[in-house]
């Protein structure tokens, strides 16, 4: 028993070593918004290799009236922040499904959790819950003003921890179209699925307090605004922050992570920011790399890539690892009974 025991402890500190010791070459599809234009649904392949990115088939969806947060419904369908009070579910293939109207201009988007409840914003306003229908989608959705007190009653941007040992917690971030406003704690009466209130608390003020992802790579919140980056602990501390303006960045807007170590920022000067930290997990190891390519004037947010809201199916570094290490130790037994 203690040979098994010591096998998969082993085992376990040489997978997380392999984890973090070298970055990773990525590619993909990003969807995106601008908020200005005729075309302002759109979508893109990347390709990081190297440290290097580049970009392919950027492809124009549809044209909407109003159109800044992005992401994908349950349903597999697009939910479009209008930029006033509508919000837009399209298909994939650009078709509008429908308009839902809400009670507060509707621009940054989150989706609960558990997919029950998609959450809109101004830049900064007062937030919407709207429950979604049964299929995951708008069509004859409920949405109501969500009562909100505390540090901050106006909000852009709320993220959940979906992983580690403070799964659950949720941040939030407020701030005009800049930046340079906070980030802090938010909590639901009756909790993020059914919500009808909320408090926010312990504001941390900060240049990138606009945009926000939760990573399950670093078991953290990613928040950009200004030029900035910054990453929080998933109980809310700021862990650290990094600057990008030498890559001719103007302002962050939205962003994501993929769950690898690598990190997306639509800049509304029209650049694609990527940043690789899968080495070490941490933004300022001299390991990290950072690129941006030009993509498109008025870039505005960026569909997430895993999580709430995600249709990428990327398991969290640490199921790849257990099943990584179950799989070795089944190997290692058969191994020893065929010596036997």
């Amino acid at each position: 028993m203690w040979n098994s025991l010591r096998t998969l402890t082993l085992l376990a500190g040489v997978l997380a070593t392999t984890q973090l010791s070298a970055a990773i070459d990525t590619g993909g599809t990003l969807y995106y918004t601008t908020f200005a234009g005729g075309s302002n649904v759109h979508k893109v392949d990347y390709s990081w290799i190297g440290g290097s990115l580049t970009i392919a088939n950027n492809t124009a969806i549809a044209a909407v009236a109003g159109a800044d947060g992005i992401l994908f419904l349950p349903n597999g369908n697009l939910a479009i922040g209008g930029q006033g009070f509508g919000v837009h579910e399209l298909t994939l293939a650009g078709s509008l499904v429908t308009t839902l109207g809400v009670p507060t201009p509707s621009f940054h988007l989150s989706l609960s959790p558990g997919g029950k409840v998609l959450y809109s914003s101004g830049i900064p306003g007062s937030p919407t819950a709207i429950t979604l229908n049964g299929s995951g989608g708008l069509t004859g959705a409920a949405a109501a003003l969500l009562p909100t007190a505390g540090s901050s009653t106006t909000l852009d941007t709320i993220s959940w921890a979906t992983g580690g040992p403070n799964v659950g917690k949720s941040l939030y971030t407020s701030s005009a179209p800049g930046g340079n406003g906070v980030v802090g704690t938010i909590t639901f009466t009756g909790g993020p699925e059914a919500p009808t209130a909320a408090t926010t608390s312990a504001p941390v003020a900060l240049p990138a307090s606009h945009g926000m992802a939760y990573d399950p790579f670093s078991d953290s919140f990613i928040t950009m605004g200004d030029t900035e980056i910054s990453r929080f602990s998933s109980a809310g501390v700021l862990l650290e922050t990094i600057d990008l303006a030498s890559l001719g960045i103007s302002t962050f807007d939205q962003g994501t992570v993929d769950g690898l170590g690598h990190i997306f920022g639509a800049d509304n000067g029209g650049r694609l920011v990527m940043i690789d930290y899968s080495a070490t997990g941490t933004l300022l190891a001299a390991s990290t790399v950072a690129d941006s390519i030009f993509l498109h004037s008025a870039l505005d947010d960026i569909a997430p890539k895993v999580g709430p809201g995600s249709i990428d199916e990327i398991p969290e570094p640490a199921t790849i690892l257990v099943w990584s290490v179950l799989a070795c130790v089944g190997g290692f037994g058969a191994y020893r009974r065929r010596r036997a």
